[in-house]
């Protein structure tokens, strides 16, 4: 008689295996027996993709797995829109449609009771427009701590990079940060004085991308990074319009001489 050696292992083991499908093929394993048909709710990844979804019964199906695992250990939340959706009108859509106002206490306890949920998760990808959100929520209500993150992934401009900053103190043991670093004719903050506790004790290791020679808000950028992170071991840079050639002008002699919070950081040009 032949034997399901699969279903003979411990479930720990079973959701550990889930968490690297999709979670939309997590699911379909449910049909398999019994056994399998609430093992992929404690999977402690939620990967989607919203096109899977009609309208909005995504923003149901997350409500409904966050309330299922409410003291979960979750460690990867990832949504994926559609290029042509990823937008503030949409993202809004699932804390309840129309832009937050300050009167919305509605919208502003859906925002927090989904961040609370997520909160221990230790990967996080962030794109520009849903930092936008957060931006606003944190004027009506406090972000929550997120003690177990360690590696952050967002897209970001300049003008944007303040707002980072503020959700960054969030994070205060991140250790591997990624920019995606969006060039913008909007106008620059005034200054950069905020410097989250992570930069002081934790951040290792910062990769900018998408840099564009001689741009000097790319380069401010890093200047700010290079004096700010205090353990940083590794900064990366990515640039847009590298070559070999490049590696004499007289961009890299300028960023050679940035003074550096951190002595044993090494950066690495791309």
């Amino acid at each position: 008689m032949s034997c399901d050696r699969i279903s003979e292992l411990p479930d720990s083991l079973l959701t550990q295996v889930l968490s690297y499908l999709p979670t939309k093929d997590s699911v379909k394993t449910s049909v398999l027996s019994k056994r399998w048909e609430c093992l992929w709710l404690n999977v402690p990844v939620l990967d989607l993709k919203v096109s899977d979804f009609p309208e909005e019964d995504y923003a149901s199906f997350i409500d409904n797995f966050l309330e299922f695992n409410p003291n979960s250990r979750m460690q990867m939340f990832k949504i994926k829109y559609d290029e042509y959706t990823y937008d503030d009108d949409r993202l809004l859509g699932w804390f309840g449609g129309s832009p937050l106002e300050l009167g919305d206490l509605r919208k502003r306890d859906t925002i927090r009771d989904f961040l609370i949920g997520v909160s221990s998760v230790r990967q996080m990808i962030i794109s520009q427009p849903t930092l936008e959100v957060l931006h606003r929520y944190s004027k009506l209500g406090p972000i929550p701590k997120f003690d177990n993150l360690y590696r952050l992934q967002a897209t970001i401009s300049w003008s944007m990079l303040h707002l980072l900053l503020g959700f960054l103190e969030s994070f205060p043991n991140l250790k591997n940060l990624i920019l995606d670093f969006v060039v913008s004719t909007e106008p620059e903050q005034d200054g950069l004085k905020l410097v989250p506790q992570c930069l002081l004790s934790s951040l290792e290791s910062v990769e900018i991308r998408e840099l564009v020679m001689g741009e000097e808000t790319g380069k401010k950028l890093v200047k700010y990074f290079l004096e700010n992170s205090l353990v940083l071991q590794k900064l990366t840079l990515r640039f847009e319009d590298y070559s070999i050639s490049n590696q004499d002008s007289d961009i890299f002699k300028e960023l050679y001489t940035f003074t550096k919070g951190s002595r044993s950081c090494e950066v690495i040009f791309h």
